[in-house]
């Protein structure tokens, strides 16, 4: 387990890797911000198809948003609203095939 994502979250029975290592998934986040909207874009490429649990964490570890979807192999993309978040940093976890994936995102 790499030690930098350990604080990040309390589930011990999923691998943390690095996108680079990853031979399933790569990710990229856009964070859009339009009159009194903000929103996250997850664009996803998948090797494999599945069902994938998101989640966005507060610097705490705490989930304030969670979902689960069935995404198809290739490209793929994801919209969060995050317009009732508070501005800070939070991680955006992606589960899935038994390994998890995280990203930092800023909300300013």
């Amino acid at each position: 387990m790499d030690k930098r994502y350990r604080y990040i979250t309390s589930r011990p029975h999923h691998e943390y890797i690095s996108l680079d290592d990853s031979d399933l998934i790569t990710f990229h986040l856009r964070k859009i911000k339009q009159e009194n909207t903000r929103n996250v874009n997850l664009d996803l490429t998948l090797k494999k198809e599945g069902e994938m649990n998101f989640s966005v964490l507060n610097v705490l570890g705490k989930s304030v948003f969670h979902a689960k979807k069935y995404f198809k192999t290739g490209f793929n993309t994801i919209n969060i609203g995050v317009e009732k978040l508070e501005r800070g940093v939070y991680y955006i976890e992606l589960l899935f095939q038994g390994k998890s994936f995280v990203k930092k995102v800023v909300l300013d």
